[in-house]
């Protein structure tokens, strides 16, 4: 089924949103006491603001181009992704492995629309504990440490462009 054009209004309504977005992710940062509760918020704000149901934080293993587990999680239902989020925190992710190495090798973010048929997603047999598609998003702070998280939602999707950009 072909994607509905966008009208003025949705325009409007997406630029509201990311407005509202942006507000809270700077009043919640503010708010925060370090770094990991900073993450924690901002993971929160962005799975409300997307409605995915999960969402994690990966940072580079120091000295490395190793992603690992910062175990900052988002989970509407963490009984749900149980079993994906004991494997997650015990994987680790080389640049280009997996969509976590994939987001550090490109510096880009990453769609993967069915996790079960990409050769390159190492944990595809968790695909139905998981959900699809996957998403990843890169940021770093000051270009020491180096971050990202990922999110999924159960119902296929294409991405946003404007999400994107």
């Amino acid at each position: 089924m072909p994607t509905p054009t966008p009208t003025a209004a949705d325009a409007l309504r997406w630029e509201r949103r990311a407005r509202e977005l942006l507000q809270r992710l700077a009043v919640d940062v503010s708010r925060a006491a370090d770094l990991q509760e900073a993450l924690q918020a901002m993971l929160r704000a962005v799975c409300a603001y997307t409605g995915w149901p999960v969402g994690h934080v990966y940072e580079r293993a120091e000295g490395t181009d190793t992603l690992v587990s910062a175990r900052i999680w988002h989970l509407d239902d963490p009984d749900a992704y149980a079993t994906f989020r004991r494997i997650s925190e015990a994987s680790t992710f080389a640049s280009g492995i997996g969509m976590p190495g994939r987001v550090l090798a490109s510096g880009r973010p990453v769609w993967i629309m069915d996790v079960t048929v990409d050769p390159n997603f190492p944990r595809a047999r968790l695909a139905e504990d998981l959900g699809t598609p996957r998403s990843g998003f890169p940021w770093s702070r000051r270009g020491a440490s180096w971050r990202c998280w990922s999110s999924s939602r159960r119902a296929p999707s294409s991405p946003t462009s404007r999400c994107w950009t």
